[in-house]
């Protein structure tokens, strides 16, 4: 990681502000970074499914980190669809 906040961090996950920040630079989000936090996410359910059955109290750490996965995954599904409501007046997701 290069250190700078990523989009996520810069506009504290609103997907609007994200769309019009984006759109004024004439850049797009592409289907692969829905894509990609929603794998990232993924990944992280079958520890925390496994902690949470034991009753673990480690479970904690790990629910806050699959919260905030869920967090930046419904950010870019929200960004990626105000760009296909944009070209098409719907949305493929």
């Amino acid at each position: 990681m290069n250190g700078k906040p990523g989009l996520f961090e810069t506009t504290g996950g609103n997907a609007s502000e994200a769309y019009l920040m984006l759109r004024g630079k004439g850049k797009a989000v592409p289907y692969a970074w829905v894509k990609s936090a929603q794998d990232t996410r993924k990944k992280k359910q079958a520890e925390l499914g496994a902690k949470l059955k034991e009753k673990s109290l480690d479970a904690v750490p790990l629910l806050r980190e699959w919260e905030k996965a869920l967090e930046r995954e419904r950010f870019y599904y929200g960004l990626r669809a105000l760009y296909d409501l944009e070209q098409n007046g719907e949305t493929k997701l």
